[in-house]
């Protein structure tokens, strides 16, 4: 319907902005660490070439070919989308403005056995498979001596006050924090093949057969949140699939209603909740660990800040998720949280 498309517009510009704050709040170090979740890699792709497309020059042209099919992998959004989008502006440089030129996107997944014949070193054994990226463009190209620094820092070709030398550096970096690997092959006069591979996972569903035949069903939750909107449609995206969850909007009244009914789990949302002792999380998240030990404790934050990571550290929550959130991220990390308290991760 025309209103479930004005929706999905709506909830994709709201992904995007995400990004942009939590990439924000990254380089002014208030987030103190990178938050990784299951990425399918299709829609990745489609979403970052409708960005690079915006950008691409008149006398450029791109192509794309997929193979993906329910190929994904395990990283920050951001950050990958930084990769394929330096790499795309660096082609559209090495084309130039004088000539028709053409940028070439390809994806699909491959075995470890590719990575070999690609002349990649130091192959992990713990990754199968892994999903390529391939970027070859139709540029000035470049000869053996630059191409063994391109990855250095403040390494450029571009003109003084054009280029920081940064670019590839940043896109090597973030290939390698994702376990991944990325080769270059550049020949003068007849352009550059960038490669990258992300090693691919399987994203962990939790369908509604699941949770009935399993023992999340009779769990009950808790959510304590500033946001009456949000948390009712928390609230009742839980109760589609047949969890009990309660609502309080007031740190006063956490307390108060767990005096009646102890909840498997507690959702807290971080920031101020108490109006009159302006109480944060964390605060209530220690008089519930002492009070209520077996409850799991999940905060959902728009950054994760120091106290937050040091909480979690000393085992005062259990869980932590970047908002927005959903009902089916509080269950795989409440999931995740009861095996390791019995034991069984």
């Amino acid at each position: 319907s025309d209103e479930y498309d004005s929706v999905r517009e709506i909830f994709e510009a709201s992904e995007k902005a995400k990004d942009v704050i939590r990439q924000i709040s990254s380089m002014s170090r208030k987030n103190m660490e990178t938050a990784y979740r299951f990425i399918e890699a299709d829609n990745f792709l489609k979403r970052a070439v409708k960005m690079i497309r915006t950008i691409c020059p008149y006398n450029i042209s791109i192509e794309v070919k997929t193979n993906l099919e329910d190929a994904g992998f395990f990283g920050n959004h951001t950050q990958l989308n930084q990769v394929l989008l330096n790499i795309c502006v660096n082609a559209f440089h090495a084309i130039g403005s004088k000539k028709e030129g053409k940028v070439e996107i390809e994806a699909d997944t491959v075995s470890r056995k590719v990575l070999s014949e690609d002349s990649v070193a130091d192959i992990s054994e713990i990754f199968k498979s892994y999903v390529r990226f391939r970027i070859k463009d139709n540029g000035c190209g470049m000869d053996s001596h630059t191409i063994e620094q391109i990855f250095t820092p403040f390494f450029t070709t571009k003109p003084e006050g054009k280029g920081t030398g940064l670019g590839l550096s940043v896109v090597d970096q973030i290939v390698h924090a994702h376990k991944g690997y990325i080769t270059v092959r550049s020949e003068e006069g007849k352009g550059t093949l960038f490669t990258i591979y992300i090693p691919q996972s399987e994203k962990q569903v939790i369908s509604e057969n699941e949770q009935e035949n399993g023992s999340e069903k009779r769990w009950s939750i808790l959510i304590a949140g500033a946001n009456p909107k949000v948390v009712h449609i928390l609230r009742r995206d839980f109760e589609k699939i047949g969890i009990r969850a309660d609502e309080v909007s007031e740190i006063k009244d956490v307390i108060k209603s767990m005096k009646n009914k102890v909840p498997d789990i507690l959702v807290l949302e971080d920031g101020q909740f108490d109006s009159e002792t302006h109480v944060l999380s964390p605060d209530i998240s220690m008089e519930v660990r002492e009070k209520y030990p077996s409850v799991i404790q999940i905060v959902m934050s728009d950054n994760i800040r120091k106290e937050i990571v040091e909480a979690r550290q000393k085992e005062i929550i259990d869980a932590y998720i970047i908002k927005p959130v959903s009902a089916s991220a509080i269950i795989e990390a409440a999931r995740k949280s009861a095996g390791e308290k019995s034991g069984n991760v």
